[in-house]
């Protein structure tokens, strides 16, 4: 699963264009971390691992099977709303739903992690993200 989702992740990477070392795209960082889990990927698959290192299947797999919907909706939010609205979803269902935190430390952690990463990104690295929060920052809709 994960050299799967590694190459997928990859290959929506790339699709957000890529940019270059000392002018990244919205792609870049994404496309790296997807190279990197390919690549550990592989080598666990090539490795010889004993049977019983691995866990069994259990009512909390599903959680797993949770992330990885989650995070191919967080591409669909992340391309159609953009980057606030991707993480606070992505954000609020991990921590509340596969995480079972409080709704509490789940809007805390979800405001403080997308305001760093809107300032990160956005405002500090100045990446161009699409989705509609990014069209009204251009001036291109009044809300």
């Amino acid at each position: 699963m994960p050299l799967v989702i590694g190459i997928v992740a990859a290959v929506g990477a790339y699709e957000l264009e890529l940019g270059q070392l000392n002018k990244p795209g919205p792609g870049l960082w994404p496309f790296i971390l997807s190279v990197m889990l390919v690549a550990c990927s592989l080598v666990l698959f090539v490795k010889d691992v004993r049977k019983d290192n691995y866990e069994k299947f259990t009512g909390k797999t599903k959680l797993v099977i949770y992330s990885i919907v989650a995070t191919a909706v967080f591409i669909v939010v992340f391309k159609t709303l953009g980057l606030v609205a991707a993480v606070v979803a992505l954000l609020l269902f991990q921590l509340r739903v596969v995480g079972a935190e409080s709704w509490k430390i789940s809007a805390l952690v979800t405001v403080g992690m997308t305001v760093a990463v809107y300032l990160l990104f956005s405002l500090w690295l100045k990446i161009p993200f699409p989705g509609l929060l990014s069209l009204i920052e251009r001036g291109c809709f009044r809300v």
